[in-house]
């Protein structure tokens, strides 16, 4: 998945206030050309604006107590244009919370390429503007004449994609409408819809373009706003924030622009942790098939587990995991196999990999990740990993999918929501959060 992550203060912060709340550090550049500042992690060594991955994760440990109920009622209450499309109070409430901590206006973004696209911007402890991707109604299947009139002009259709011969000729083209969502300091947070298309295939050949585009009213417009691309809303978020033209997002930054201002390293590996990794390699040098490369995933999945609760004196105290036994029986659930390991609970069958826990929890897990991916749940369109025989419909960050190849890793997930709590939290990819901590092998 491509996607840019942003967090743009418009001031330059206080150093020592970000070495107070940054535990895993961080990297601040300054933009020469439009004199605000990005923070990022402390992984980033050049500074970049776009790349892969799949969540938003706020780089200081500050709260928030700003109520973002409504956002979950205003999706309820669109349900039928929104649908999958995912309501970030996180960003939300980290723009708020980094703006009242710094005395300043903060821009916080996360856009991707599968229809996400969230920018929200907060001043001095306010929400003063929000503006995300809301979805798209049904469409309208036009007419034969219609179509024939579309095909006539192919050759200037924005998007035109050759299907492979063997996919049969089709005729099914439908009128869309798309939303986005604002919110202003002076308007309540609204649907607007900015661009009509017609989309679907012409024989053999996929076709989009484009009807029409239309300005939202209630704001001046931008350089950005008019276009249906990528990161709109971060183009345009970036504008309406600082009244300068934003960065071309979706190209490699320019050579000298972006100047790097502090850092701070992550705060001391824990000793176990440090042990273990070294373990780890000094193992996975052996050469070793799937089932080896199992056996030696599961002792050191013992060794971390053992000393998951003697970590404390390095990171203060620490949740013991338990096993997957426990976890099942703790939610009244029935242990139905040990290998692959399953729970019953109300007539739903969970795995270890979406067995859930309590927010915020996490559970560190070995997966044998499978040599090719499958169609995704509810998602034909889109190739899934499988994990455990398993098709899983998220991603592991820093992970690297090898086709044809079995891989073992070890990845942590932490809990986002609960289901049980939260109306915006129904499915596994908003529910978890998954990345790498180790690779064991491939075979």
């Amino acid at each position: 998945m491509r996607f840019i992550r942003l967090t743009v203060l418009r001031d330059a912060p206080a150093i020592e206030i970000l070495n107070q709340h940054a535990p895993y550090g961080y990297t601040l550049f300054h933009d020469t050309l439009t004199d605000v500042y990005f923070l990022t992690n402390a992984e980033i060594d050049n500074f970049e604006l776009d790349g892969f991955g799949s969540d938003y994760d706020p780089v200081l440990n500050i709260g928030s107590d700003y109520d973002t109920s409504y956002l979950k009622e205003f999706k309820t209450a669109h349900r039928d244009i929104m649908r999958g499309q995912l309501i970030h109070d996180d960003i939300v409430l980290d723009a708020i919370a980094l703006s009242n901590l710094f005395s300043t206006r903060v821009l916080s973004v996360y856009s991707n390429d599968e229809a996400c696209d969230f920018a929200a911007i907060a001043e001095n402890g306010r929400l003063i503007r929000l503006h995300f991707e809301a979805g798209r109604d049904d469409g309208e299947k036009v007419t034969e004449a219609t179509i024939r009139d579309i095909a006539s002009k192919l050759s200037d259709s924005p998007i035109v994609i050759e299907i492979k011969d063997s996919a049969p000729k089709s005729n099914d083209v439908r009128r869309y409408k798309a939303y986005e969502a604002l919110q202003t300091e002076t308007k309540p947070l609204k649907l607007y819809p900015y661009w009509e298309y017609y989309e679907g295939n012409i024989g053999r050949r996929g076709i989009c373009e484009t009807i029409s585009l239309t300005d939202d009213k209630s704001a001046t417009q931008t350089s950005a706003y008019n276009m249906p691309v990528m990161y709109r809303n971060a183009l345009l978020g970036f504008e309406k924030a600082f009244e300068k033209t934003a960065p071309d997002f979706t190209d490699i930054p320019e050579k000298n622009r972006y100047k790097l201002v502090a850092s701070k390293a992550p705060e001391k590996t824990s000793v176990f942790f440090t042990l273990f990794k070294g373990l780890a390699s000094a193992i996975t040098a052996i050469p070793k098939s799937k089932n080896a490369m199992l056996v030696v995933a599961v002792i050191l999945f013992i060794t971390f587990a053992t000393l998951f609760h003697n970590d404390e004196k390095d990171n203060g105290p620490t949740k013991q995991q338990s096993s997957f036994k426990e976890y099942c029986t703790s939610l009244d659930g029935e242990l139905i196999d040990a290998t692959p390991k399953k729970c019953r609970i109300n007539n739903v069958v969970y795995h270890n990999w979406n067995l859930p826990g309590e927010k915020d929890e996490r559970r560190v897990m070995i997966l044998t990740i499978g040599p090719e991916k499958r169609p995704c749940p509810n998602d034909a369109d889109r190739a899934c990993l499988v994990a455990d025989d398993n098709v899983i419909p998220f991603e592991i960050k820093d992970f690297t999918f090898v086709e044809g190849k079995y891989q073992v890793i070890a990845v942590e997930r932490r809990q986002n929501c609960s289901p049980q709590n939260d109306i915006d939290c129904s499915t596994t990819p908003q529910i978890f959060h998954y990345r790498q901590l180790l690779m064991f092998g491939k075979e």
